[in-house]
């Protein structure tokens, strides 16, 4: 297990140009936006694809036929790109949060309850990243996946479409202090952040644990 976080560790590193890119381009956005939070976002979502990209380096070169030969089993190897994504994905939320926080102080905006809702929120991507793009993956293969996630990205186009034209259902959404959103069908609902972040974050584990028994399922099953 250790050597494989090692060989991931270095993978990642080969594409630090890109990720120092993706870092100017947070602090930018840090500098720029009015919400130091979106960074906190940004660098989560970005840090959780690490251990998808690492899987298409694996592939290069039939390179997958060389690593199955080496002295660990197909759950591990599948066990080690789970954890190594929410570890990228931590270590990208850590260090963004840190910064959000010094950018906060420095400019003297209090750290507010909003605040901290909003970058435990950001703690979904790192666990629901990994536990949609590593099956898939996994099972269609670096090339054909990117046909897959159009159809994601489509499907979730799609919900935000006609979550926009609920309106006309006599159904509106709006935000409100201390809450995320305001539902009215007829009697006004309020649902605090509190209750959108835990029920997000146990949702998000959940789909990270099915996940992950669906790619050991997978690796097993999978001829090299």
């Amino acid at each position: 297990m250790k050597g494989l976080l090692v060989k991931d560790i270095k993978l990642a590193w080969e594409q630090k140009a890109l990720l120092g890119i993706m870092l100017v381009c947070a602090l930018v956005c840090l500098f720029t936006m009015k919400d130091p939070a979106f960074i906190i976002g940004y660098m989560s979502l970005i840090c959780s694809t690490l251990g998808s990209t690492t899987c298409a380096y694996d592939e290069m070169n039939n390179g997958m036929a060389f690593i199955m030969t080496l002295p660990f089993s197909r759950e591990k190897y599948i066990v080690e790109k789970y954890l190594f994504s929410v570890l990228a994905g931590l270590a990208g939320w850590c260090i963004s949060t840190v910064a959000a926080l010094i950018f906060m102080v420095v400019l003297r905006k209090p750290v507010n309850g909003e605040f901290i809702s909003a970058v435990l929120l950001f703690l979904v991507p790192i666990f629901l990243v990994p536990g949609l793009m590593i099956p898939i993956i996994m099972k269609f293969g670096h090339a054909r996946s990117r046909i897959v996630f159009f159809v994601i990205m489509g499907v979730i186009l799609a919900i935000g479409g006609i979550t926009s034209m609920l309106g006309s259902f006599d159904i509106t959404i709006a935000a409100f202090d201390r809450g995320l959103e305001t539902f009215t069908f007829g009697i006004e609902k309020r649902i605090p952040y509190n209750l959108i972040v835990s029920v997000s974050l146990i949702v998000s584990f959940l789909v990270y644990l099915v996940s992950l028994f669906l790619g050991i399922m997978i690796i097993k099953k999978k001829e090299y």
